[in-house]
């Protein structure tokens, strides 16, 4: 009769054990299922953010740079 009782509880304990484990696994997978979905939000926005920026890049014309002037010149002149 004890041997039954220390079999059951043994079957008890394990099968507690397995409801915790998938209890865990539940949230572990709702939350990846919020992560991926949140990274999926900042790959969209980040894309959105590159489109915009690749629409803007127009050819920029700059000044033209004045001449450089060589110092040796301007030290002749002085002296």
């Amino acid at each position: 009769m004890t041997n039954m009782v220390f079999a059951f509880l043994c079957f008890a304990g394990v099968f507690v054990m397995f409801y915790y484990i998938m209890r865990s696994l539940e949230k572990f997978q709702e939350q990846m299922r919020n992560e991926h979905a949140q990274l999926r939000v900042q790959i969209r926005a980040l894309e959105a953010r590159l489109d915009t920026l690749a629409g803007a890049a127009h050819p920029v014309f700059h000044a033209p740079q004045p001449e450089k002037t060589d110092h040796a010149k301007d030290t002749a002149c002085r002296v």
